[in-house]
């Protein structure tokens, strides 16, 4: 571990504040009451080497008075630092200028944006590049720099943006590959060659989302059809069958009866079976053409029943959809009358700070009278304050603009998904009733009439054969009328054949698209566990280099599934959020000291409010450390 130690550090100007500060090699107590110094030391310290000044602003953050205005006559704000790391003397130095431009055609300077920075090495002025350079191959990454200084603002990081803690953390643990794991991650081994692990799941989950709306549909379709055929009851149909080839077999015996009565009329007898018998064959072709005729009509209904079936189905979930967007086009317009609100106050404003007018006697703000010789001077002052009050109204203006725009595009979105109407079941219904009109009865049909003429000319030529044969075909006619009858209903088997046929076609796709959902889940059950693992060994790497807090960097959810997470917790299970002080102060260093362990190298050790922790329980670790108490005196002490 390289040791860093500071010998000396001088404040010039910076926060207002000039002083020499010589901290001891190992232990420094620094004493004093609020506003004289301390915590500004350890901001000087911090700026020096990472360009922030706490734990919570962006970089350069009020480097100077900020109890006086800043003008082009404010001094520079200088840091300068000599320090030790392993017997190799250093010495460091960042200075800050405020920045003014003078406006085209006046006398009036105005605040630029940014300040001018300039960074010394050993007293020889460098680039901001060069100077990160050295802090790097001295210290380490100058991006987790203010990290190892300042542990409270990664702790403030893990709140705000979890996902880039989490990469913060990736970088000290290292990169885990599939290799490093214990698990049989076969099929993310392939996809991590093209996409990330999130992109994986998302496709997985994609993939998914078709196949069971399908599933949905066919069990929809499969009950529907397996309740029409619960009233069938196939075993009847072998019955009739048998019955069927009885009854023939009863009119052969017949005819046979018949023409053994008649041997001198067996000619007319024949050629009279021959027309019956073709007449028979007739009137089963009819019963079966119009079995076939209705089974074909009723198939078409059915067809667009389980459409308006399904389309009903849909129009459900739409209907949900809409609600739901409804309800967010409401909270986008409660938030657009809001946006809108600030923006006409800021409007307002904007108009009273342009109307507002120097008067030469006495100050606009105030009201005293002025000397004549200050009235130049209030007079820039003057208007300094009116540009820098309209400059921040136009920027809250630029950003409630941008919002109100972003609301706008939003409500216009929601509007357009909105205006998409539920598909309307009547163009259905319409095309259901008009098929129905269309279909005739079997007895309207060119088939059928066809087939009563042939009936018609058969029957009108039976030959008459006046024998005493009345009962015999009394028996006969009975026997043909029970096999019509028989035939008739023995027709609608086709129609329940089809039905049950679709049916177990439709079982076949459920159950192969239930194999492809089995195969999908495999693979997403194979991505969580990924993730699970993957998540224990970053957490375990990390938690190794942590004392007095643990870093949760995955939860799981409802699902099952594994979310993304970065929360602190000290080694009781508490959040860091509702820490009290000292306890805070605890995690906070040790994130700093996991940072520096990471890059080898003890950086001194700022406590600021140490009057939170009893003398006998500061930490204490094997670097410089230097304790910031609150205390009466007036001015700072350094013992």
């Amino acid at each position: 571990m390289k040791e860093f130690v500071i010998k000396e550090l001088r404040l010039k100007d910076f926060k207002g504040q000039t002083r020499v500060f010589t901290p001891n090699e190992c232990k420094t107590i620094v004493k004093g009451c609020n506003g004289v110094g301390k915590t500004t030391i350890y901001k000087a310290f911090c700026w020096l080497l990472t360009g922030y000044t706490d734990a919570i602003n962006g970089k350069n953050h009020e480097l100077y008075d900020n109890r006086c205005e800043i003008t082009k006559d404010t001094p520079k704000a200088i840091v300068y630092a000599k320090f030790l790391i392993d017997g190799c003397e250093y010495e460091l130095e960042r200075r800050a200028q405020a920045k003014f431009s003078r406006k085209r055609g006046s006398n009036e300077y105005v605040k630029d944006s940014s300040d001018s920075y300039t960074l010394l090495i050993d007293n020889i002025e460098t680039s901001a590049s060069d100077f990160n350079s050295f802090c790097e191959r001295i210290i380490g990454s100058v991006d987790l720099l203010p990290y190892m200084l300042m542990g409270e603002r990664f702790a403030n990081l893990a709140i705000d943006d979890k996902a880039k803690a989490r990469k913060i953390l990736e970088q000290i643990t290292g990169e885990v590959s599939v290799d490093d794991m214990e698990g049989d991650y076969v099929f993310i081994k392939d996809e991590l060659r093209k996409y990330t692990i999130e992109q994986i799941k998302d496709r997985l989950k994609n993939q998914l989302k078709p196949y069971k709306q399908r599933i949905v549909e066919l069990n929809a379709l499969i009950d529907t059809k397996e309740d029409s055929l619960k009233a069938h009851d196939d075993s009847k149909y072998a019955e009739l069958d048998t019955r069927i080839q009885e009854i023939l077999s009863e009119i052969k015996n017949v005819d046979e009866v018949l023409l053994a009565k008649s041997k001198s009329l067996e000619p007319l007898v024949c050629k009279r079976n021959s027309i019956e018998k073709e007449i028979q064959e007739t009137n089963v072709l009819i019963i079966k053409k119009e079995a076939e005729y209705d089974n074909a009509c009723k198939d078409e209904l059915r067809q667009i029943e389980d459409e308006i079936s399904t389309l009903n189905k849909k129009n459900i979930c739409n209907k949900n959809f809409n609600d739901s967007l409804d309800v967010e086009l409401k909270k986008l317009e409660s938030n657009l009358e809001i946006l809108n609100a600030k923006r006409n106050e800021l409007l307002k404003k904007r108009d009273e700070v342009k109307a507002m007018l120097f008067v030469g006697e006495k100050c606009p703000y105030c009201g005293q009278d002025l000397p004549f010789d200050e009235l130049e001077k209030e007079k820039e002052k003057f208007n300094q304050r009116k540009n820098d009050e309209l400059s921040i109204i136009v920027k809250e203006g630029t950003e409630i603009k941008r919002q109100i725009e972003e609301t706008q595009q939003a409500i216009e979105n929601n509007k357009a998904i909105l205006r998409a109407a539920l598909i309307s079941e009547s163009v259905l219904r319409e095309k259901y009733e008009k098929t129905k009109k269309l279909q005739l009865p079997f007895v309207l049909t060119s088939e059928y009439m066809d087939l009563k003429g042939k009936l018609a000319e058969l029957e009108a030529n039976i030959p008459e054969i006046k024998i005493d044969n009345e009962e015999l075909v009394e028996k006969k006619n009975a026997l043909t009328e029970e096999l019509q009858a028989a035939s008739k209903e023995y027709g609608a088997k086709a129609f329940y054949d089809s039905i049950s046929n679709e049916v177990e076609k439709l079982k076949e796709e459920r159950f192969n698209t239930g194999c492809l959902i089995a195969n999908i889940e495999k693979h997403l059950d194979e991505v969580f566990r990924y993730e699970e693992e993957k998540a224990n060994i970053i957490s375990d790497k990390i938690n190794k280099l942590l004392n007095d807090c643990k870093i949760v960097m995955y939860s799981r959810q409802k699902d099952g599934e594994l979310k993304h997470d970065c929360v602190i917790v000290n080694n009781d299970g508490v959040k860091y959020a509702t820490l009290n002080n000292s306890a805070r102060i605890r995690v906070c260093l040790s994130i700093q000291r996991m940072f520096c362990e990471h890059f080898k190298v003890n950086l001194p050790v700022f406590i600021d409010e140490s009057s939170v922790f009893d003398t006998s329980s500061l930490p204490k670790f094997n670097s410089q450390m230097i304790y910031l108490f609150a205390s009466d005196d007036r001015v700072l002490k350094v013992s």
